[in-house]
């Protein structure tokens, strides 16, 4: 189970820019549970995930993995109780360059074998 209890989130607090994402947000997945996150660009969708895998510092709350917080645990830690997969294959193979014609399916197969 995911829980995050009362996640508060705020960027460039104390400054002009401060803007607050999260204030006492509450999200609880089942195992096995399936949830999708939909939003609009700059809704906060992946500041979500960014702070589930501890990327970005919160200013309250904890996230709790199968009853155990991962608020304080160090980065192996953490990722031992949960994978991240990201949208781009050419961040996996480490290309910097595709050219518009390039057939990305024959790059997913690539990846498969």
């Amino acid at each position: 189970m995911l829980e995050l209890k009362n996640i508060t989130k705020i960027y460039n607090p104390g400054e002009i820019t401060e803007a607050c994402l999260f204030r006492d947000f509450n999200l609880s997945v089942e195992a096995g549970e399936f949830v999708s996150i939909v939003g609009s660009n700059g809704s906060g969708k992946t500041s979500l995930l960014n702070i589930i895998c501890g990327s970005i510092p919160i200013q309250g709350g904890d996230v709790i993995i199968d009853g155990e917080s991962m608020l304080h645990k160090k980065e192996f830690v953490r990722y031992r109780r949960f994978g991240r997969v990201f949208l781009y294959a050419t961040h996996i193979l480490g290309i910097r360059y595709l050219p518009e014609h390039t057939n990305h399916t024959s790059i997913n197969s690539f990846i498969a074998t």
